[in-house]
């Protein structure tokens, strides 16, 4: 067997699949692309994929990650045979061989980095008594409602990072501890209307600052 990290940009509509339904059409592609995926074994194989952080329904990706495992070796002309039956707004943009005993996309990847689009008539004089009020406070507290529950969570220890550059937003936000905000919620939170938004990276940070996976 042999495994490889892959870097997939998300755009266009795609961005408003659920997680699992992008990857189950990431799967399909693949299937479709007659490359040698390896299965695991049991009663109910599937295939041997392990994915990164899960993509936010509505929000694009310049790099999203998967590791996925071969089961025979695959010749130089696998990625663009992939890129060929990708559906419209999934693209792979690299991939690179790993290391038997790698450490797992979801235990390495703690940092992510967002760009959010505002309307042309968004308050910024506002916007920037909020953003200076949200990291004078050391907590922030929100309330997600799931089917099962409702939740109180503090959302302020993840955000590291947010300024406002023109009509943009910029963000960068600690993964894994404590909660993450979503866009909508930080939206909320600053009271300002979103018009797209986009993952531009996922990082390690780690001793050695943050680095791609």
């Amino acid at each position: 067997m042999n495994k490889w990290r892959l870097s997939l940009s998300i755009s266009g509509k795609i961005v408003y699949l659920s997680h699992l339904d992008l990857l189950a059409s990431f799967e399909r592609a693949l299937r479709r692309s007659g490359l040698p995926v390896a299965y695991s074994l049991g009663f109910n194989p599937h295939m041997l994929i392990s994915w990164g952080p899960a993509h936010p329904v509505g929000v694009g990706g310049d790099n999203e990650y998967c590791d996925l495992v071969f089961a025979e070796p695959v010749d130089e002309q696998w990625q663009q045979q992939l890129n060929a039956v990708l559906p419209d707004g999934l693209h792979l943009n690299s991939a690179r061989p790993l290391l038997d005993g790698a450490t797992s996309l979801m235990a390495a990847i703690n940092y992510a980095q967002y760009l959010i689009e505002l309307p042309d008539n968004v308050n910024t004089t506002a916007l920037d008594v909020a953003i200076e009020q949200l990291f004078k406070s050391d907590s922030c507290v929100i309330e997600r409602i799931s089917p099962k529950a409702r939740k109180r969570l503090d959302i302020r220890g993840a955000i590291d990072m947010l300024k406002r550059d023109g009509k943009l937003l910029c963000l960068s936000c600690r993964l894994g501890g404590t909660p993450t905000p979503k866009i909508s919620e930080l939206a909320e939170i600053l009271g300002v209307t979103v018009c797209s938004a986009r993952r531009t990276g996922l990082f390690i940070d780690g001793n050695n600052g943050k680095i791609l996976p």
